[in-house]
């Protein structure tokens, strides 16, 4: 019963955090009407219907079966996964495969029902996950973005919280709260105040030092 209200609170918490994510995303979007910052709006709106679903499911304890494997829980996996990809895809600018993840997900959705594939699930989205924390790190740092970065780290820590979800589902509660955490310092802007080399400031502190010692031989 206690580990239930643990949960719970910290599905609450998850839920006030991505509410927050989603009011900076919005008042971002205001004054540079990016449509990524939609799209990561929209796709946290999919993880609050997650946490919604976990913590009916867990109160009700009733577990929807469609088929051989198809259930909601791993619908909204396939759900989320598709989401992730559609937002790297924006990223990285290619319109050619912007419908490849919706295929991929409906064929794996039809073989759920056929059958019981659930570790092959397992393994396209941890793999796909490691592949957008690697891809969104190496587009961020060339971008000096951080909240590219830390949205790469909060795909793949919610990833982990989705396996542990499966075994101890007060981890991944606990994990998605530490996932929220990284990317609100993200899109608060502290990883390009804290991390990333301010080029023209370096520049100008070189040029008023240089100026000085010029300074000083004359």
């Amino acid at each position: 019963m206690a580990l239930d209200i643990v949960f719970l609170m910290a599905e609450l918490i998850f839920l006030a955090f991505s509410a927050y994510i989603q009011f900076i995303l919005y008042k971002k979007w205001l004054d540079d009407n990016n449509r990524i910052d939609i799209y990561i709006i929209i796709y946290f709106i999919v993880l609050q219907i997650n946490s919604i679903y976990l913590i009916i499911q867990k109160a009700t304890e009733i577990t929807l079966v469609v088929g051989e494997a198809l259930t909601l829980t791993r619908l909204f996996v396939l759900f989320i996964v598709t989401t992730q990809l559609q937002i790297f895809l924006y990223v990285v600018g290619d319109e050619r495969f912007y419908t490849l993840p919706h295929i991929f997900s409906i064929f794996l959705v039809i073989n759920l029902i056929i059958a019981d594939i659930g570790i092959y699930i397992f393994l396209y989205t941890f793999i796909l996950d490691i592949f957008l924390l690697l891809l969104l790190i190496l587009l961020g740092h060339r971008n000096q973005s951080g909240m590219i970065i830390t949205l790469g780290f909060f795909i793949f820590l919610y990833g982990v919280s989705s396996s542990f979800t499966a075994t101890v589902i007060l981890f991944g509660s606990l994990f998605k709260i530490f996932a929220a955490i990284i990317f609100t310092i993200g899109i608060l802007g502290y990883v390009e105040k804290y991390f990333f080399v301010d080029e023209e400031h370096e520049k100008a502190v070189k040029s008023t030092w240089i100026s000085k010692l010029v300074d000083e031989k004359k």
